[in-house]
């Protein structure tokens, strides 16, 4: 097999794959992302004509949905009438300020239940003889129905569109006529895409005016966020006791004090935080059930673990334990109680937001919105800020309900 042989190989694959894209799209509902992309080309033997570089591109990506997510006929006009008629009025923030009793009943079930599993899955509990207990069941699953420039956004779309083959005059009619396609990005991505908005809402055609888009941030940059949000707060210093900074000391956890967006930084991160917590509730389990050792539990019926399991959210991981401390004074608290209770109640909407997005719940993941809006609010991250509030309003007012019921499928 020659370099030639390879490189035609190669060519061969990448057109039968464009080709089936390009067919899928006009067969399947389908949405798109991209993200800026970074290639380092390297060489061990210098030369003149044998140099490394550096490659800064924009990788893209449609995803093709099942039939069951296509949209009904007519979607694009109620789009854009609905997003006419509401984009002025701005959603109740009292329904956020306040929350939602049901939401917050479903998080503190999916809050036990995490517990529960953190004591179920330790090696101390192995031989439990009611693992099968119906009570210990997971909670059941909420469904919701109610890049460098502007120019070189724009580049993308259109080479995006070409791509697919879909740039054509009468595509074009369609796609601005017919077509509702979410763009996704990251932040920045989703941002421009807006402003591409703001600076086209004057165009002649829908097409030009980018009336069929529907731009959304995605969950893997907003985890990243949510991520850096925790380590902002919890990271102290390796004298203070609960720390992070501490705690990856005793982990011996190397490149994890100083915040980055490059490099391996945020895998160790979440890696840090799924196994810190994992070692702070078998802990709480020791204290609510007071005993020496998670074996000792075992002689519990599941009705009893249950009732121990929210005993322990109440006390070790909410806002409820978080006053009573608070209302003990500064003096009369414990200082390292209180910093734990605290970090138990912000790592656990992380580490349930991270199986929520996994397992695409998108009623539970809807449930964190509130949350994740004062978290980025009051943590100094107003970007991320803008985006939840874009969210609730189309969410809200600007989208029609035919929207919410199809994005259980996509």
């Amino acid at each position: 097999m020659s370099h030639k042989w390879t490189s035609v190989a190669f060519e061969t694959l990448s057109d039968r794959a464009m080709d089936l894209v390009q067919e899928l799209i006009h067969k399947y509902p389908w949405v798109f992302s991209h993200d800026n992309m970074n290639v380092p080309l390297r060489v061990f033997s210098q030369r003149l004509h044998n140099q490394s570089h550096f490659i800064n591109g924009c990788a893209y990506t449609a995803w093709i949905l099942p039939q069951r997510a296509r949209l009904p006929t007519g979607t694009n006009p109620l789009l854009q009438s609905f997003r006419a008629a509401n984009c002025e009025q701005v959603f109740d923030f009292a329904d956020v300020l306040y929350g939602n009793l049901e939401a917050d009943d479903r998080m503190e079930a999916f809050n036990e239940h995490y517990v529960l599993r953190t004591l179920l899955n330790s090696p101390d509990f192995t031989g439990y003889p009611h693992r099968s207990d119906p009570l210990f069941n997971r909670p059941p699953l909420f469904i919701s129905f109610p890049e460098a420039s502007y120019e070189g956004t724009l580049n993308v779309m259109n080479d995006a569109f070409h791509q697919l083959s879909i740039n054509t005059l009468e595509e074009q009619k369609r796609t601005g006529g017919e077509r509702v396609i979410a763009w996704m990005g990251d932040q920045l991505t989703v941002e421009r895409l807006r402003g591409l908005w703001k600076y086209r809402h004057e165009d002649h055609n829908s097409f030009d005016r980018l009336d069929y888009m529907i731009p959304v941030f995605c969950w893997f940059h907003l985890i990243m966020a949510l991520a850096n949000s925790i380590h902002k707060q919890y990271l102290g210093t390796s004298a203070a006791i609960g720390s992070l900074r501490q705690a990856f000391d005793v982990l011996q956890r190397k490149g994890l004090i100083s915040q980055s967006t490059k490099g391996p930084f945020w895998h160790n991160l979440d890696e840090a935080i799924h196994h810190i917590g994992e070692a702070h509730f078998p802990a709480c389990w020791l204290d609510i059930g007071g005993v020496e050792k998670l074996e000792d539990l075992k002689s519990k019926s599941p009705a009893e673990l249950c009732e121990l399991a929210g005993k322990l959210v109440r006390n070790y991981a909410s806002r409820e334990a978080l006053n009573k401390l608070e209302d003990l004074g500064p003096d009369a608290r414990d200082g390292v109680f209180y910093q734990w209770t605290r970090f138990n109640m912000d790592v656990l909407p992380y580490l349930q937001l991270r199986e929520a997005i996994k397992s695409g719940e998108i009623g539970r993941i809807e449930d964190f919105l509130p949350l994740l809006l004062f978290r980025f609010s009051g943590g100094g991250f107003p970007k991320y800020t803008i985006e939840i509030l874009e969210l609730l309003q189309g969410l809200h007012r600007e989208w029609p309900e035919v929207l919410f019921n199809v994005q259980q499928y996509s």
